[in-house]
């Protein structure tokens, strides 16, 4: 083969080449739109802005993303402030105890090791303070622009049993994407701070997993509590709801109220005088699937 042959070869291979990464190439508005819908979140659009969107390869690419949402901190009887939720959605908040719980981490270990004990112990939140606990959480070393704190503030949570705070906030995460065939660009892999990478499908199994076991024991608490009913009064609940099942339960045969799920949705509840059926929906909200969680007597 001649020298210009060959140089057309390679400018051909090259240009093709070159195509293919065009075509496959993660584009800023889909990465975005795959975060805010990431993992069974809701976010709008515009709480995520992304800044950066980097090619692995034709079928990988990265990206990193500032998310803004609301944290919610808690104040403990020792006077020590813990990040307990996170907002996933318009109404909807998810336990940072059970995220932890199924990467096999624990908030426990959170500590503000940037302020000193007695401003740590300090029963005053400030935002200072709010950022060094995200940021240790989030595994992001301060100073940093990863973590940004726009406001503190006591609203939001007029009925908690304890003091605390909702902080909103703008944290940095790295997202990891993968393109198979034509099926389009999905989100696989999240990473913050210097955390390593945590699958995404992975995590949502072990926090539904972890969730389903919490309804279960909800559950097995409320079927104790008709257990008891029944044992004074003769009959079970006859209802074909949950809030009046909770009606005849509370407070004497029930001292807690349980009226939603893991997945914030209502149990429901359908009983006669001999037999009941508590049902949680389960990750997909919908009755009758195969995910829902049943606990029936007999």
């Amino acid at each position: 083969m001649c020298a210009p042959q060959f140089y057309r070869l390679l400018l051909c291979c090259t240009l093709l080449f070159n195509a293919s990464l065009a075509v496959a190439q993660l584009k800023p508005s889909e990465a975005r739109k795959l975060i805010t819908r990431a993992g069974g979140i809701n976010l709008p659009s515009s709480a995520v802005r992304v800044r950066e969107v980097t090619s692995i390869g034709p079928n990988l690419a990265e990206a990193t993303a500032a998310i803004e949402t609301a944290f919610r901190l808690e104040e403990n009887s020792d006077g020590q402030w813990t990040v307990r939720e996170v907002r996933v959605a318009q109404d909807r908040w998810e336990s940072l105890a059970i995220i932890a719980e199924a990467v096999g981490s624990s908030l426990a270990s959170v500590q503000c090791s940037v302020l000193d004990q007695l401003q740590r112990k300090s029963s005053i939140a400030d935002e200072r303070h709010a950022r060094c606990l995200l940021a240790e959480l989030l595994g992001v070393e301060l100073p940093s622009d990863a973590v940004r704190i726009k406001s503190l503030s006591s609203m939001g949570l007029p009925f908690a049993t304890a003091t605390s705070l909702t902080a909103l906030a703008s944290v940095s995460m790295t997202f990891r994407f993968t393109k198979q065939g034509r099926g389009g660009w999905q989100l696989t892999d999240v990473r913050s701070g210097n955390r390593g990478w945590a699958n995404l499908p992975r995590l949502v199994a072990a926090v539904d997993a972890i969730k389903r076991q919490n309804a279960l024991k909800e559950m097995q608490t409320l079927a104790a509590a008709l257990a008891e009913f029944r044992a004074a009064r003769g009959f079970y609940v006859s209802a074909d709801s949950q809030r009046v099942l909770i009606d005849y339960l509370a407070p004497r045969y029930l001292k807690k109220v349980i009226r939603v799920d893991p997945w914030n949705q209502p149990y429901e509840y359908d009983g006669a005088g001999n037999r009941f059926t508590l049902r949680s929906t389960g990750p997909d909200g919908k009755a009758n699937t195969a995910d829902d969680i049943v606990l029936s007597q007999p």
